[in-house]
């Protein structure tokens, strides 16, 4: 017992040392150009910084600490984080979906009321807003893909707005640029997380033990003027001194939050050595997450969890406005960088939506005109095909039926495998499945049709076999 518990603590050690590298590897180096950014014009009085100080230790803890991690943590899908993530969560428990699942052809219901959500109006109103307004459900997909592209076109224009303070990078070295971060981080993703946590681990942990160091020394033996930051006072008195050019400021002082939303952790690996035009380039991406977050953890709060109002209206006027104030400042500054990753993020969005538009209308041809199983005898005799002595696998989306496509099979091809195996795949919302229970096979009769339909399931956290080793396996299990 006692080694088993030795164990489980050697493996939360690990986790949190790989967090450093991933989770923290954009906030962790803020402090590198916070301030650059903050004071583009400055410094116009001498406890400004205090005041600028003291808006960073304050938004860090309600945005970062609160938010993320005694919230937002908390509405995890199957243990993924992310916008996607909250959506799917939010479509769980709702028919929002514009996304076909599987989970629709196996009659789960979810547009069904439950008794929690009678006895709740609020609930009961929001749900049937929700899933009898096909606008609402085509907005919510909308700042679903709008707040995953902001992500990549963040990369974009992070580095055109460095451009600004390096004129010797070119608009075609800007691209050539972005496109090699993009390849990098996807080439990267294969390696999983955990890998890319191990590499930067060290140099997060030796960066957080120097600046630290650094910080503990200078506070005992010079100054202890920083603690001042803790009063509040402060950060009202900058904004009574500085007024409009404080708000404007808030550009600047909003990558002191950029890591939270923990998105960015894998741009923040980037060495960044010219700043001043930073805070313009990320500012739109990081805020317009973050809000777009706000908007679905509301949501959850009362669709999933049935929060008390009073809590929800608490989280609104608190955290919600701190971010509608920082959004507010970074779209002041659009027109210095901010509007080339939104002109990024809505042609990836038109891509992500136009693949989803035909998908969606390929999915629900084929499911109503799909043959039923037990259909095939009859769907067999209509055609004079010959029995070819060997096995054949049609991979469908479809978890019940065979896909329409397979009647065009039979009209121009004039012979017929002897064994037909139809293959589709599921993944549950359990971490891993059993080797033993992943193939469910069923049988279309008279057994001498030899036809069968195969569901392969997976979790969540289950690794994919290549082809070759997943066809082998699946053949044993027939």
């Amino acid at each position: 017992m006692a080694m088993q518990s030795i164990a489980l603590l050697y493996g939360d050690v690990g986790i949190a040392f790989q967090s450093l590298g991933v989770v923290y590897g954009d906030i962790g180096t803020s402090p590198m150009y916070v301030y650059l950014s903050t004071f583009n014009n400055g410094i116009q009085h001498k406890d400004d910084t205090i005041g600028v100080l003291s808006i960073i230790f304050y938004s860090t803890t309600l945005v970062a600490i609160v938010k993320y991690v005694f919230i937002i943590l908390q509405a995890t899908y199957n243990g993924d984080g992310g916008t996607f993530a909250l959506y799917s969560l939010i479509c769980r428990h709702a028919n929002l979906s514009l996304i076909p699942s599987p989970e629709e052809e196996d009659g789960d219901d979810l547009s069904t009321p439950t008794q929690d959500d009678h006895n709740n109006p609020l609930v009961f109103r929001l749900k049937s807003k929700l899933e009898n307004s096909k606008f609402c459900k085509l907005l919510l997909l909308f700042a679903t893909m709008l707040g995953t592209c902001m992500v990549i076109g963040d990369i974009l224009s992070a580095v055109g707005g460095i451009k600004k303070a390096s004129p010797a990078i070119t608009e075609e070295g800007v691209i050539w640029i972005s496109i090699a971060i993009l390849v990098l981080l996807f080439a990267a993703q294969r390696l999983g997380t955990d890998k890319v946590g191990c590499i930067f681990a060290p140099i997060i942990c030796l960066w957080f033990a120097l600046i630290g160091g650094t910080g503990i020394y200078n506070l005992v033996k010079y100054d202890h003027t920083v603690v001042k930051a803790i009063n509040p006072m402060y950060f009202l008195d900058y904004f009574r001194r500085n007024k409009k050019d404080a708000w404007i400021s808030l550009g600047g002082t909003v990558l002191s939050i950029a890591g939270s939303e923990a998105l960015f952790a894998d741009v923040g690996h980037f060495t960044i050595r010219t700043a001043e035009k930073i805070g313009d380039a990320y500012g739109v991406a990081i805020v317009l997450v973050m809000s777009l977050t706000s908007i679905f953890i509301v949501i959850v709060m009362v669709l999933i969890w049935q929060t008390h109002i009073i809590v929800v209206m608490a989280y609104c006027l608190s955290i919600g406005v701190i971010e509608l104030v920082y959004f507010s400042s970074v779209m002041y500054k659009f027109k210095q960088g901010g509007y080339m990753q939104l002109i990024f993020a809505i042609f990836l969005m038109s891509i992500m939506y136009t693949w989803n538009y035909v998908y969606r209308k390929t999915y629900h041809f084929e499911l109503d005109r799909s043959i039923p199983l037990h259909n095939m005898e009859e769907t067999m005799a209509r055609t004079s095909c010959h029995r070819l002595p060997v096995v054949v696998i049609f991979y469908s989306d479809m978890v019940q039926g065979i896909p329409p496509v397979f009647k065009h099979y039979l009209t121009n091809v004039p012979a017929v495998h002897s064994v037909l195996l139809f293959v589709s795949f599921k993944t549950l919302a359990i971490s891993e499945v059993p080797t033993e229970k992943r193939f469910i096979f069923t049988r279309a009769y008279p057994a001498d049709l030899y036809v069968f339909h195969c569901v392969v399931t997976y979790g969540y956290n289950d690794t994919r076999n290549n082809q070759e080793t997943f066809e082998r396996s699946l053949l044993e299990r027939l």
